[in-house]
């Protein structure tokens, strides 16, 4: 069962926009009291994320540092949090989906072949704060049944599977694209 979790996993570097993320939900924590921003990670920007926490009393954001198992905090977070400037396949975008989270990440170039629909993960423009903490809102407030979510996440991951990447090779070489 899922938690009121929202989760980011990955790199402290100012290319993955951490920050962005924290600004985002630094406006929308207040209206959503139950929801925790939970953060696993290190890296060169450790301790300005810290501090932006602090010198903000931006409430409910739990810091995880480096976790080598990342398997429990995806079992309980009801969403995933990217804000990257360049990604190509992100491990941590397909895992996550694995474990039925609902990722919002910002558009990347292979993203609507990851996320082709709203049901299974929204995109957002790259550097929109605004776009990111609409988002956020829109999916905390709304809060998609999970049980039918995580059945449609895990549905559609299946295309990454063995099988799944089996029958797209098949299909290929049939040439049935």
């Amino acid at each position: 069962s899922k938690e009121k979790v929202i989760l980011y996993v990955g790199r402290f570097s100012p290319d993955k926009n951490v920050d962005i993320i924290i600004k985002a939900w630094e406006k929308i924590a207040p209206n959503h009291p139950e929801w925790v921003l939970e953060i696993a990670g290190d890296g060169e920007m450790r301790d300005s994320l810290h501090a932006l926490v602090r010198e903000r009393a931006i409430p409910r954001v739990v810091f995880h540092g480096h976790v080598k198992n990342v398997s429990p905090l995806y079992n309980r977070a009801e969403y995933i949090v990217l804000a990257s400037d360049c990604e190509s396949q992100p491990c941590v975008l397909l895992e996550s989906m694995m474990f039925g989270c609902y990722p919002i990440v910002f558009e990347f170039p292979a993203v609507r072949y990851l996320i082709s629909s709203e049901k299974v993960g929204a995109v957002v423009s790259k550097h929109e704060e605004k776009e990111l903490l609409r988002e956020l809102d829109k999916v905390i407030t709304k809060s998609i049944n999970n049980k039918n979510k995580i059945k449609e996440i895990n549905s559609y991951m299946k295309r990454f599977d063995v099988s799944g990447v089996v029958e797209c090779w098949r299909s290929l070489l049939e040439g049935n694209f």
